[in-house]
């Protein structure tokens, strides 16, 4: 059985013909030719590209009477999905905390609740004389193309907002697909197949 390798299957989906055979082979489980055939490359090199993806965890395959028959791998795909959600659901986690409060992170790091900063005064000083040291005038006037308003950015926090939707989005879509690889992988494999004698 081939086991899965943390790394080797993003290097190998790295291959744009890689990902086509991956592609094609979540339709069905396809032999050499058939690859071959389907798409632009001669069957030797279809033979290479399948012993890489298949030394990744990402395919096995079958002999079916005088040829093999290579499917997509259920274990691999299931690794390379819970890699995604481990980098995707820190990041995203992490990203929509801070546009919808980033104060919320810094009270959690210090594990005291937000509203403590306000019942603190040294804190309070601490942060008034940072906001005066930010609206001080240093004597030289900036231009008003140069300062940013409050309109400039909540305007900046609603296109990251926006942008944060996005990614979510497409982490959704990217689930879907790898469920329907994974689900059409599933009922390939369950199908009876008919066995070929050589004749």
């Amino acid at each position: 059985m081939t086991t899965y390798q943390a790394g080797g299957a993003w290097e190998a989906l790295g291959d744009p013909s890689r990902l086509a055979i991956v592609t094609c082979l979540a339709e069905r489980p396809r032999a050499v030719g058939e690859l071959a055939d389907k798409l632009p490359i001669s069957r030797p090199a279809v033979s290479q590209h399948l012993k890489v993806l298949k030394a990744a965890g990402l395919v096995s395959d079958r002999a079916e009477g005088t040829r093999r028959v290579y499917r997509l791998n259920p274990s691999g795909l299931s690794a390379l999905r819970d890699q995604l959600d481990t980098f995707l659901h820190p990041a995203l986690a992490g990203y929509q905390q801070v546009v919808e409060d980033p104060y919320a992170k810094v009270a959690a790091a210090a594990k005291v609740s937000r509203a403590w900063r306000y019942s603190q005064p040294d804190v309070r000083a601490a942060v008034d004389r940072l906001r005066n040291i930010n609206n001080r005038s240093t004597g030289v006037a900036v231009p008003a193309r140069q300062r940013t308003s409050k309109a400039s950015l909540v305007r900046r926090l609603a296109a990251a907002h926006r942008r944060n939707q996005e990614l979510t989005r497409q982490v959704t879509e990217l689930r879907e697909q790898l469920a329907a690889m994974h689900g059409a992988l599933r009922d390939t494999s369950r199908q009876p197949s008919a066995v070929q004698r050589p004749r």
